[in-house]
């Protein structure tokens, strides 16, 4: 959804969010306009701190990728997920050694509260 475009930058509210309900991308389409995007960056940052929901997130990421000839920059609400996700839609996980960690406390715990058979 165009928030606002000429002929050296855009604005919009992606239709289709990574993750989230509102994604924020600025584009520009040659690098000379890059004070432009830096500037339209900044406000949008001071939106989604001080007036989207009310000021309600105090945080945000940010993500660069360049198209071809553009430069997109997407700005997104924090919410408390991976910002690995968010831009590139990269999960994570825990190595085998922290997840062994893991299963064998709460294994302990099951036998302990005798959920389960030790």
């Amino acid at each position: 959804m165009e928030v606002y475009k000429d002929s050296k930058i855009e604005l919009n509210i992606s239709k289709k969010p990574i993750m989230g309900f509102v994604e924020f991308n600025i584009i520009i389409t040659d690098a000379k306009n890059i004070d432009k995007l830096a500037d339209m960056v900044q406000t949008t940052v001071q939106y989604v701190l001080e007036d989207f929901y009310g000021g309600k997130f105090d945080s945000y990421n940010i993500f660069f990728y360049k198209e071809y000839s553009k430069i997109i920059c997407k700005v997104v609400p924090r919410y408390v997920v991976s910002p690995y996700f968010v831009g590139y839609r990269l999960s994570q996980r825990d190595g085998d050694k922290q997840v062994s960690g893991i299963r064998d406390v709460l294994k302990k715990r099951l036998e302990e509260k005798e959920v389960i058979d030790n």
